[in-house]
């Protein structure tokens, strides 16, 4: 499902109130609402839930292959996380850099 495209499965959550708190400050830096900011990392995470649902149904036949499955998981998040990592550094060097007089 692509970001911009609002259809889908309406869901409701109960969250700890930390969470919800989190969201909150989440959602007034970025003007964003608490359920866009959930759907967001959701959608963004949805390979990585995907390949886990792939391993965990492995694991539900005792195969094997659910421990590669899941590694390959965990190592896609983690590229992903370093990814992050450094587009942060790129952009805050960026930032620093022009705000320099």
């Amino acid at each position: 499902m692509k970001p911009s495209d609002r259809t889908g499965t309406r869901i409701n959550l109960t969250l700890p109130a930390e969470v919800v708190a989190t969201l909150d400050r989440m959602s007034a830096v970025t003007g964003a609402g608490r359920a866009s900011i959930i759907r967001e990392w959701l959608i963004e995470g949805h390979p990585m839930f995907s390949q886990m649902a792939d391993a965990l149904e492995i694991a539900s036949t005792k195969n094997l292959d659910a421990f590669s499955v899941m590694a390959d998981a965990v190592k896609g998040v983690a590229h992903q996380a370093d990814q992050l990592h450094l587009d942060i550094k790129r952009t805050s060097r960026a930032m620093r850099r022009k705000s320099k007089p």
